[in-house]
């Protein structure tokens, strides 16, 4: 821990100054040489290296060279160390480095540097030879084949930053040399394609497919190559280099209908025996899959027991998708009969239910339709059958009464009581009461249904007392005879009255849409107790699912506020009722009508987007990113179509067109796409709009390596530095988002990041993660 905080400590001394002077590392000579770009097998190789500080001492350098073979040679041992200069004069850290291997497989990367806490830095004005690295020696098989010698990293490869003040060293590599054997015969290069063809499979509508890589390598030497294609959908990087090298091929299905489609991309390397050669290109857009649809989605049945089956209700099944649907349908119950059990695309199927031998209960079954090709396989339709009694069953329409009376009154209002039968055959009943408070029946034997007038007679009694009689209802056929209706009389001097300052609610909603952020219409009434006796709690009491209200129970006195639900209806006018009851309250129930009106827009449509520039950021070869909804909307209440013309590569909308409010979602086709900054933008297009068209720009931004904090594709001492300026003296944040600063991939950029990257840049440790070296 001692030892990083010294490197921590380093690192700030190092943002002290900033002045640039030119400073310079060069290949001073090489041994081994055969020729002054060809160097010998068999041999050892050694890389002298100049050192060059002109006009300012450096509080820090660090100096990285990678020994490679562009094409695969291989050596036995690499040393790079510094001459001695005594280096610890000039630097109280210092560090030689060998990276990666001993091998030339790869990159075999070498380097020096150090800083200065107490020590001068590295002197101004000096000019030394003070690094070697040597190699080899190499064998004869690699006879042609080239060794390279260029600036790198600790890794990867970048270019080199001093700091103290920061400077941009020049370096006059890379410098490459050919391997030669005397004795070797000399043979032409030819083009090798590995594979020679690329197949990509998608689906209408879909993602594209993931990027393919090809291979184009040479047999013999290494040769120029430049890739020709005009297929529009087919996007290759890079399109010129040096083989051997790895060819990225990217596919964009937008626009593309179902079918097969073919073309090549034309290799041409006139230093090559076998130029031009090809690489066959094809692409199988698939049709939509089917999607199942089901109408209505689910099914009630009644019948009553021992009695005739209900009649056969007919299920629709539709393809609302693309391709052929291939359907079946089936159900696990015996009861539930379907015909016929298979189909394609749309067609009718007849449900039959057969109730022999069932009882009075709910029974249910599910009917499943499926096709394993199907986007939605599969879907479920409820079937419910309910079985009612095969014999009478009594039912009354209010079971239990409550009355209210007052002082002087002898009586109250008359109750009509409604006898029906809820099962079956013909139910006969009689009446039986032994009450002080029902004064009269207008029946006591009838056949359901029937309607009984019942009269009450009240005296004697105390205020805030309750009494409690009961008629029976008997029949000698029903199951449930006899059954009782209750009555509660309450006695209270005051009682409570509802009171409704409002009899009808108005809410206006424009068609299709209010406007942006613009609430639904609201309208309110007030509830009041206008008596002056006893409170009372009230219950709300609705079906319409033209609006909702913000309590449906309370207590009085109460403001209600009644607001317009979103369904989208045509223009016209639309009423329901709202019922107020309150138990206690003696003109209780009350009602009010709400009217709801759908409007015309009565301003001319505006475009309203949520955003108009993007600023979008994806890692190289991260794939599709889902980026946040793009709305759509017109500012002013009333509809609006629009459609989206975007010629944009890498943006595919989940829609193009529709009506507003609209949410598209905007995927983001970044495979294939390497470092650096793309601009490009879209239109809303919505031609009864006074603005008319809107433009929405996109900047994509694609980095390449964790640790990158400055966004320049490398990592380097300046990377680690503007970390260090970050948490330690509100410095920039890293760019061009967070995740490049998160080193160990924890979700958070913290100081466990620094340490993290102090670690890899100084003590070979891990790379930061999700890099690929």
């Amino acid at each position: 821990m001692k030892k990083m905080l010294i490197y921590l400590t380093a690192f700030i001394v190092l943002l002290l100054v900033g002045n640039v002077f030119g400073q310079s590392l060069s290949l001073e000579s090489t041994s081994g040489l055969h020729g002054p770009d060809t160097v010998l097998i068999n041999q050892e190789i050694t890389f002298d290296i100049r050192v060059t500080s002109d006009g300012d001492n450096h509080a820090g350098i660090t100096n990285g060279f990678r020994v490679y073979s562009p094409d695969g040679a291989e050596w036995t041992t690499i040393v790079g160390d510094t001459i001695s200069l005594g280096w610890d004069t000039y630097f109280d850290l210092t560090y030689s480095i060998n990276h990666e291997g001993v091998t030339g497989n790869g990159a075999d990367t070498v380097g020096f540097g150090g800083a200065a806490l107490f020590g001068t830095g590295i002197p101004a004005n000096f000019s030394e030879v003070s690094y070697q690295i040597t190699i080899g020696p190499i064998d004869a098989q690699y006879h042609k084949d080239q060794i390279c010698l260029d600036s790198s990293f600790y890794p990867p490869t970048g270019v080199w930053k001093w700091a103290g003040p920061v400077v941009f060293p020049d370096w006059d590599g890379p410098h490459c040399f050919t391997i030669f054997d005397p004795n070797a015969p000399t043979d032409p290069s030819n083009i090798v394609l590995s594979p020679d063809s690329l197949h990509f499979d998608a689906v209408e509508g879909s993602s594209s497919p993931p990027a393919q890589i090809f291979d184009l390598l040479t047999d013999q030497d290494p040769f120029n190559f430049t890739l020709n294609e005009n297929i529009g959908w087919v996007y290759i990087s890079p399109i010129q280099g040096t083989a051997p090298s790895s060819i990225t091929t990217t596919i964009n299905t937008t626009g593309l209908t179902a079918g097969t489609y073919l073309d090549s991309i034309e290799v041409v390397a006139p230093e090559a025996d076998n130029s031009p050669q090809w690489v066959k290109v094809s692409l199988t857009v698939a049709p939509p899959p089917p999607v199942i649809s089901a109408s209505p989605e689910e099914f009630y049945f009644n019948a009553v027991a021992g009695g005739d089956n209900p009649d056969d209700k007919i299920l629709t099944v539709a393809n609302v998708g693309g391709g052929s649907l291939n359907w079946t349908a089936g159900n696990s119950e015996s009861w539930l009969t379907i015909a016929p059990g298979s189909g394609t695309d749309s067609g009718s199927v007849i449900l039959s239910v057969d109730i022999t031998g069932l009882g009075f209960d709910n029974y249910e079954d599910t009917i499943t339709i499926s096709d394993p090709a199907a986007m939605n396989d599969p879907v479920k339709v409820p079937v419910y059958l309910s079985v009612g009694s095969d014999l009478p069953l009594i039912e009354v329409d209010s079971a239990f009464n409550y009355l209210i009376t007052t002082p002087g009154v002898f009586s109250v209002p008359d109750r009509d009581i409604i006898i029906r039968n809820g099962g079956a055959g013909t139910m006969n009943y009689t009446l039986t009461e032994n009450s002080n408070r029902i004064f009269s029946l207008s029946d006591t034997i009838g056949t359901a249904t029937d309607t009984v007038i019942v009269g009450f007679k009240i005296s004697g009694f105390v205020a805030g007392e309750n009494d409690f009689d009961t008629l029976w209802v008997h029949s000698d056929e029903a199951v449930n005879s006899p059954f009782p209706v209750v009555f509660q009389f309450h006695y209270v001097n005051n009682p409570a009255e509802i009171y409704l300052n409002r009899d009808t609610l108005e809410l206006n909603v424009y068609e299709c849409s209010m406007g942006w952020q613009v609430l639904m219409p609201q309208d309110n009434f007030q509830i009041t107790n206008v008596s002056g006796g006893e409170p009372f709690e009230f219950e709300l009491l609705y079906e319409s699912e033209l609006f909702t209200v913000n309590s449906d129970f309370g207590e009085a006195p109460q403001v209600v506020t009644v607001t317009a639900n979103d369904l989208e209806l045509p223009i016209g006018s639309y009423y329901d009722a709202i019922q107020i009851s309150a138990i206690n309250a003696i003109n209780s129930p009350q009602q009010v009508i709400v009217r709801y009106n759908v409007l015309e827009g009565v301003a001319a449509p505006e475009i309203y987007v949520s955003k108009n520039d993007y600023l979008i950021t994806a890692r190289e070869n991260e794939g599709p990113i889902l980026e946040a909804p793009f709305h759509i909307a017109n500012l002013h209440g009333g509809c609006m179509e629009w459609t989206i013309d975007n010629n944009i590569p890498w943006i595919l909308p989940s829609q193009d067109s529709g009506n507003v409010i609209a949410t598209v979602w905007l995927n983001i086709l970044a495979d294939g796409m390497i470092l650096g900054d793309y601009e490009d933008s879209l239109q809303v297009i919505a031609p009864s709009a006074i603005n008319n068209p809107q433009t929405v720009s996109f900047l994509l931004r694609i980095w390449r390596f964790t640790a990158d904090f400055n966004y320049d594709g490398e990592i380097n001492i300046i990377d680690l530095v503007a970390m260090v300026e970050y948490f330690f003296n509100d410095g920039p944040g890293p760019v061009p988002e967070w995740r490049v600063a998160d080193l160990n991939c924890d979700g958070e950029v913290n100081i466990a990041d620094l340490v993290y990257f102090v670690d890899y840049a100084f003590n070979g440790g891990p790379i930061p993660c999700g890099n690929p070296y």
